[in-house]
């Protein structure tokens, strides 16, 4: 069963890159000519994928696990923090890759992509909404880091991973390229959506009943 569940694991991962591969086949990109910062811009393309990729396990893991009292283990705690420094690590990674190509593109640094801009075009407002994300994950991390300090706040805060996993399904959807392919991992977007949305229901419903059986 280990054997199974680490192959399938495996196969989940290549996804991203198989697909990104795929869309290299696009003969524009084969041409010899292609706009300065074209390749870090599909990198970052790349990357955020698999930003999204590794948030979703992340939170089904801890979804699927919180009724066993697993999340307590320190198997458990080790391996939530790691997917996190990767997921992090992810998204400033997809978010620097942009921007050099950009900054490639254009021949000046792009300050304005940092800027939260909804009233600039509908690409515009989906990037700012991606910034948002970003930077919501890295307040999660830093009450990560300091949560035995602030263990009431780091709790509250926490949840704030919920609202970044939400908005960057809906960043990805509205401008990434991926998500409107035919090739699987664009599919595979939408049955994210259907687990996150189905185990937190579940949890809703646990949380509940556990006040139910406490209040009588």
């Amino acid at each position: 069963m280990r054997q199974v569940s680490i192959v399938f694991m495996w196969v989940v991962l290549a996804i991203p890159a198989l697909q990104w591969l795929a869309n290299l086949s696009d003969p524009v990109l084969l041409e010899n000519q292609l706009p300065p910062g074209q390749w870090l811009y599909l990198l970052s393309k790349l990357v955020a994928q698999y930003a999204f990729l590794l948030l979703t396990i992340q939170l089904g893991l801890g979804l699927s696990l919180v009724s066993n009292g697993a999340q307590t283990s320190l198997d458990y705690i080790i391996l939530h923090r790691n997917i996190g420094l990767s997921v992090l690590f992810a998204v400033l990674s997809h978010a620097c890759l942009f921007i050099g190509g950009v900054w490639l593109r254009s021949g000046h640094f792009p300050l304005a992509v940092l800027a939260i801009q909804f009233d600039k075009g509908y690409y515009n407002a989906f990037v700012s909404v991606g910034v948002i994300a970003a930077c919501l994950l890295i307040c999660v991390a830093m009450f990560g880091v300091a949560r035995k300090r602030i263990p009431r706040l780091f709790r509250y805060f926490h949840r704030l991973a919920w609202l970044v996993w939400g908005l960057g399904f809906w960043h990805s959807i509205a401008i990434g390229t991926e998500t409107n392919s035919f090739v699987v991992w664009s599919w595979l977007y939408w049955l994210a959506a259907f687990v996150i949305i189905t185990l937190f229901i579940f949890r809703l419903f646990k949380m509940m009943q556990n006040r139910l059986t406490i209040s009588s």
